[in-house]
């Protein structure tokens, strides 16, 4: 029997997430997300100033503890896009997929995003805690995903 997935919005009432310098003014599945299949996600960035740190942005699907389901980490744009290229002010989307196992169990997951320094390998911080915040303050729960029987 195939398990049906379902996505719910983030809880907070808007979407901007800062993690100053860098700025997520936008994230979206962009599909209904499948077993066994890639689920295609976009996230929206802008940066407001010059920036010199090449960073890594992360994305996971996590149950509520923290065990990871799926992982990607990439410079935005499959590695077209570093933030150090980024003009201030202009949108840039990082489109994606991030695979999804064929055997996902029933549960409540969820979709989130974050920054890294991938020398150092630390964090950055959202300067503004929200309800979808998680990890220390250092990712944001763009979407929940339950998979129900």
């Amino acid at each position: 029997m195939e398990r049906a997935l379902a996505l719910q919005q983030a809880a907070d009432d808007y979407f901007y997430k800062p993690f100053d310098p860098y700025e997520l003014v936008a994230a979206n599945v962009l599909d209904a997300p499948q077993h066994g299949e890639p689920m295609r996600l976009a996230l929206d960035w802008r940066v407001m100033e010059p920036v010199e740190d090449a960073v890594m942005i992360f994305t996971h699907v996590a149950r509520d503890e923290g065990f990871l389901i799926a992982q990607r980490d990439a410079v935005p744009g499959n590695g077209a896009f570093p933030v150090t290229g980024w003009e201030p002010g202009e949108v840039v989307r990082d489109q994606f997929a991030l695979q999804l196992p064929a055997d996902l169990p029933v549960g409540q997951y969820e979709i989130r995003v974050g920054i890294y320094n991938p020398t150092s390998g630390q964090r950055y911080g959202l300067t503004e805690a929200g309800t979808n915040t998680c990890e220390g303050n250092t990712a944001v729960i763009i979407q929940q995903l339950t998979v129900n029987d």
